[in-house]
């Protein structure tokens, strides 16, 4: 990945890895991990804007494995179709259906969470038709790939940062065993970047209410 996606905290992933097909997994992911805190005392509000007009069963899909990624960090995520007054960490989840920057060699660019001034809300942007793609050559479930790009880009809000981490959901570019561990639901945040989420949402609650 290019200087250019790192500073946007984009996610890309090479075209050339090998992961084979993986069809079929369970929902069931609050199971495999602990929860951290009380997820109705810590939430995050994502407000969809699906300009691509993704099929409502992948997107659906695609929420629930975003909620239980965050859930297992503590964290309750509230779905809403447009904008309300701010009573938590906001997210502004725009799905575009195509990526209109430059190409990034032979890389998928699926998402990007660009700068933003303000600390409690911003917007993350996915690209369609880079998931799709993704999700065609390497035989994943879209719905897996979506729900993965759109966990790391919300995390890059939540973190306040565009760096990547050497392992779990920040990690950037996933490797074969990454997604493998995504198609399992065991694709998660670190120990330490939930506690950080875990402030953030906090403090920005405290922020809103005063």
């Amino acid at each position: 990945m290019g200087p250019r996606a790192a500073q946007i905290g984009a996610i890309g992933v090479a075209v050339g890895i090998s992961v084979g097909a993986v069809e079929g997994r369970e929902l069931a992911g609050a199971s495999r991990g602990r929860v951290i805190k009380d997820p109705e005392s810590l939430s995050v509000v994502v407000v969809i804007d699906n300009r691509a007009q993704v099929s409502p069963v992948v997107l659906d899909n695609a929420e629930k494995e975003v909620a239980r990624i965050y859930l297992h960090a503590g964290v309750k995520t509230i779905w809403r179709p447009a904008p309300e007054p701010a009573t938590a960490f906001t997210v502004r989840l725009i799905i575009q259906a195509k990526f209109l920057g430059q190409p990034a060699g032979s890389e998928f660019l699926m998402g990007a969470a660009p700068p933003t001034t303000n600390d409690c809300a911003g917007p993350v942007y996915i690209f369609l038709d880079q998931v799709t793609g993704f999700s065609n050559v390497q035989r994943i479930e879209p719905w897996v790939v979506l729900g993965a790009v759109i966990a790391h880009e919300i995390g890059h809000r939540l973190l306040r940062h565009s760096g990547h981490s050497s392992e779990g959901l920040m990690r950037a570019p996933w490797s074969a065993t990454d997604w493998e561990k995504a198609s399992l639901g065991l694709l998660l945040l670190t120990k330490g970047e939930r506690e950080a989420i875990q402030s953030t949402i906090s403090n920005c609650a405290a922020r809103i209410e005063s």
